[in-house]
């Protein structure tokens, strides 16, 4: 479960704030029913983002499981999928007032190499993440409720 909280979640924030951000310009350019389907399409595609990211994340920790106890790992990319989020909604904000991106990606990297090398050392992440996964879980359930009538509406419209 703690997975898939960290998975989705930051995914579908920026799925619906990309959508609400579009949505004055929908208004004006198209019908009721084609902003529906522009909604469900991008329910559609943020499942499927979901899912694709989910099970490559399952899919190293299943190679990892050898080496690495299944509660660290899950801590550990749990704070992995968090910064990445937060990293992509940063990058996406500070191109514009960078000129350059080599200052960013050094610093991103920074980031992600200290989460590898602190994290695991110190148990209170675990109940930490473990916190905001209880918290964040029934928000996200309900996020892939929402994708799950997207797919229907894309279904429906497509037949």
């Amino acid at each position: 479960m703690q997975l898939t909280v960290f998975v989705a979640f930051p995914i579908h924030v920026w799925s619906i704030v990309s959508m609400l951000h579009a949505v004055p310009s929908l208004v004006l350019s198209m019908t009721p029913n084609e902003i529906l389907g522009s909604w469900a399409y991008n329910m559609t595609f943020t499942l499927l983002e979901t899912t694709i990211v989910l099970l490559f994340v399952l899919v190293v920790g299943i190679a990892l499981s050898i080496r690495v106890d299944t509660t660290t790992f899950i801590t550990l990319s749990s704070f992995l999928l968090t910064e990445i989020a937060l990293m992509r909604f940063l990058f996406v904000a500070l191109v514009d007032v960078f000129s350059s991106v080599r200052i960013l990606i050094p610093a991103c990297l920074f980031i992600l190499i200290l989460t590898v090398i602190f994290v695991p050392k110190n148990r209170k992440w675990n109940d930490i993440t473990h916190a905001i996964a209880t918290r964040f879980a029934v928000l996200t359930y309900i996020y892939i409720f929402i994708d799950v009538v997207g797919v229907i509406i894309v279904i429906v419209r497509l037949v």
